[in-house]
């Protein structure tokens, strides 16, 4: 998140967000939910919240006066440093009869060097508006902030929030959050200073009141299902909405893709994560290896399994059905806000394909519809490696090609290569764009105004891609930027195989839009989707290409259910 902290609005708003009161036992603590935020650059900053349960804010005692001691608030960034300004006595004034008897409020001149016009705390509500100059915040924005409020000079009232929630819009022009839960810990200040501008801040460390982070658990779970729905858009040069993209489903392909989309995601896969640190109700996510988990099925360190085998059938042409093991090729990374569901992990991929038709693992035709993966049925593998061999079913019978089962791998004569898959997770949204792709010497040769993951081609001549296997291939665009060195030479134009997105017929599809979501995990499992846009590779195998319409986009919805654990064995 792009952040000028130069002015102590900056500070003071992010400050009087929420709502809730809870206790710590040695100093009263209030944990503020955030009602909703708004932020325009250089004109407008406005927080308010409202009290829910209990009905009232606990107003500071009568030892944190701010109207004598003052107060100092604290900005956190999730992941980051904090940093401190002082509000100092002068500009508070006491509300009531005695004055404080109906609460506090600050009043800045509204200048450069004070903007915010008021900070208000009082039982019923807590806000603070900031204009103008003062305004420094640039939209948009990524993460929370996590914010204390300390009144007095000990600051032993505290005022804290953590800002995710529900974000309403997110553009260059204006920042609008509302409904952030409350948060289970402060960010604590403390040490020395830095300065900004004209304000002077306190760079500290950070510590955490009520414990450690995400239940105080060691390990994250999530399990995949096949929970249907509307989980993004794909829509045309003309702005009109083509399709939805359907949750549990990947899609994959130019618009000239022959296959029926989209394939159903194995569900009932599980990964399991080890949180590594944590910085208020953010944790930070590293590998849980197979040793800890006792198996290589839903480890998350290079090597692991990703999920139960994928089969991608082809209706259109049986024999161009495929089967994808999905394995990890680095460790897991990201991270995951326990209190509002926010997650964005790094799962880089190794995808390997075989091409297995449906002969490959039902040679008598005796099972009803496409098995380009080996099934898993009544505990024996049904083709592939493991023929008949025992197996534990890793999904559920989603359609006529599941369950399948890492215990039943395809022949591995069926290989035609690797797909390396940059795969990254997260519960927010994503937009990517198919534009005319420029990163190359022969653009004017290029017809295609729609490449959303362009390659280096011989567009004048043989039309192959450059390279010979998916790692060779040469990335030039992706989602509207050029990506690498120009294309040159004999593969002189940046392309995709064909323009647009997901067909057949998808040529003039100019815009994928994949939405995810996240709840609170605190206390308990709570569902969620995932979801990722990414380039894929051709696989240089004529007729996988050929049907797939590879080079292209792919886009992928993943719902489940997330959870932690005190240990990786079992988890949950």
């Amino acid at each position: 998140m792009k952040r000028v902290l130069s002015a102590l609005c900056t500070l003071a708003v992010a400050a009087a967000f929420g709502a809730g009161a809870v206790r710590a036992d040695d100093e009263p603590v209030t944990a503020m939910n955030g009602k909703i935020l708004i932020i325009k650059e250089g004109k407008l900053a406005k927080f308010i919240s409202k009290p829910v349960s209990p009905a009232t804010f606990a107003l500071p005692g009568a030892g944190n006066d701010p109207t004598v001691e003052g107060a100092t608030l604290t900005f956190r960034e999730a992941g980051g440093p904090e940093i401190a300004a002082n509000l100092p006595s002068s500009g508070w004034k006491g509300l009531g009869n005695p004055a404080g008897s109906k609460g506090y409020k600050y009043k800045g001149t509204g200048q450069a060097a004070d903007p915010c016009k008021v900070v208000l705390v009082k039982e019923k509500v807590v806000k603070a508006v900031c204009k103008k100059a003062g305004v420094t915040l640039q939209p948009p924005f990524s993460g929370d902030e996590g914010i204390v409020l300390g009144l007095g000079a000990a600051l032993t009232d505290r005022y804290c929030a953590l800002f995710g929630g529900s974000t309403v819009r997110n553009v260059s022009t204006i920042f609008k959050r509302k409904l952030a839960p409350e948060p289970g810990a402060c960010p604590t200040p403390s040490g020395g200073t830095t300065t900004t501008s004209s304000t002077t801040i306190s760079s500290t460390t950070s510590t955490s009141l009520g414990g450690l982070c995400c239940n105080g658990d060691s390990f994250l779970n999530f399990t995949s299902d096949d929970s249907s729905g509307d989980c993004g858009d794909i829509i045309d040069s003309g702005g009109m909405l083509v399709t939805n993209v359907e949750c549990a489903g990947l899609y994959t392909g130019g618009g000239g893709n022959s296959v029926p989309l989209p394939y159903a995601l194995p569900d009932q896969s599980s990964a399991v994560s080890a949180i590594a640190s944590c910085a208020g109700d953010v944790a930070t996510l590293g590998p849980a290896t197979s040793g800890q988990t006792g198996t290589d099925k839903n480890c998350t360190e290079a090597g692991c399994f990703f999920g139960a085998p994928l089969p991608v059938p082809n209706p259109v042409s049986t024999p161009t059905s495929v089967c994808v093991m999905n394995t990890l090729s680095a460790d897991i990374s990201g991270t995951v806000n326990c209190a509002t569901g926010a997650t964005d992990i790094d799962a880089p991929l190794s995808s390997v394909l075989f091409l297995t038709g449906d002969t490959s693992n039902d040679p008598s035709s005796t099972i009803a519809g496409i098995q380009p993966c080996p099934l898993c049925s009544a505990g024996a593998c049904v083709g592939g490696s493991n023929d008949m061999g025992a197996c534990t079913p890793g999904t559920s019978a989603l359609n006529p090609s599941f369950p399948t089962s890492i215990d039943c791998p395809p022949d591995p004569m069926a290989n035609i290569g690797t797909l390396p898959v940059v795969f990254s997770l997260t519960s927010g949204a994503l937009t990517w764009s198919g534009t005319p792709a420029t990163n190359d010497t022969g653009s004017t040769v290029s017809v295609q105004s729609r490449v959303f993951s362009g390659f280096c081609r011989d567009a004048d001549g043989t039309l192959a891609f450059e390279g010979s296997t998916p790692a060779t291939a040469k990335l030039c665009w992706e989602n509207g930027a050029a990506v690498g060195t120009p294309c040159a030479g004999t593969f002189e134009s940046c392309e995709q195989r064909n323009n647009g997105a997901f067909g057949p017929s998808g040529g003039a599809n100019r815009t994928i839009v994949a939405i995810g979501n996240g709840m609170s995990i605190i206390g308990g499992p709570a569902a969620g989707t995932l979801v990722s846009i990414f380039s894929i590779r051709p696989t240089f195998n004529a007729t996988v290409d050929a049907a797939g319409d590879l080079p292209g986009p792919g886009v992928v919805a993943l719902p489940g259910t997330a959870q932690t654990c005190a240990t990786a064995n079992p988890c949950p």
